[in-house]
């Protein structure tokens, strides 16, 4: 319908050629300041992207070592206590890597073969009773599990309770108040336990 024939501030009701419902049209509909323009609608303004950050070196699970050179896995979150166990487990002759949190330790389980882990109880928030990474320990397949020796930082247990290890699903309890002693009890106590599931394994290949 022609712009003319629409009267000036009135609305003017026609029925629809095709439904012939009343379809009411005014001046307003067709305003210039709501036409299109003329090169198409307005597309959406778009801001400048942020350039993506770079991932933490904690983000990648594999942690790549040398042929013959032993990685330990250290899941502690008190920085001063865990730069004295690095420094101890480095004397030792261990890679070390870190387990940022709970899923990062994991997963660095599940894609690495560590010969030592090394968790606090409290370790992202833990506690002895709820740690999420020592329960996921207490479920790993025995190939698996054998091949891990793990040493759990307490602050309540005693010091190589090996009922208390037991219990817990680990190799060594080491109270928190022998945290100097590290090296010499862990060199005596991974020497006897390696030595002690050598000879299982071989018995087994015996026995085969």
């Amino acid at each position: 319908m022609p712009d003319e024939k629409i009267p000036a501030g009135k609305a003017l009701r026609v029925p629809c050629p095709k439904c012939k419902t009343p379809i009411e049209i005014n001046d307003k509909a067709f305003s210039p300041a709501e036409e299109a323009p003329a090169g198409g609608p307005e597309l959406p303004q778009i801001e400048e992207s942020v350039p993506p950050q770079s991932p933490r070196e904690d983000a990648y699970p594999l942690d790549m070592v040398e042929e013959g050179v032993h990685a330990a896995l250290l899941c502690v979150s008190d920085p001063s206590r865990g730069a004295i166990l690095e420094r101890i487990l480095v004397e030792m002759d261990f890679r070390v890597f870190h387990g940022a949190n709970v899923s990062s330790a994991v997963s660095k389980i599940h894609h690495n073969a560590y010969s030592l882990v090394v968790l606090d109880e409290s370790f992202d928030g833990g506690s002895p009773t709820q740690n999420l990474v020592l329960g996921h320990i207490q479920l790993l397949p025995m190939d698996m599990r054998r091949q891990l020796f793990v040493c759990l930082l307490s602050e309540g247990l005693q010091t190589l309770d090996q009922l208390a290890a037991f219990r817990m699903g680990v190799d060594m309890v080491l109270n928190l108040k022998d945290l100097s002693k590290t090296r010499n009890i862990l060199n005596r106590t991974m020497k006897e336990h390696f030595v002690l599931y050598r000879i299982y394994k071989d018995e087994l290949n015996r026995r085969a």
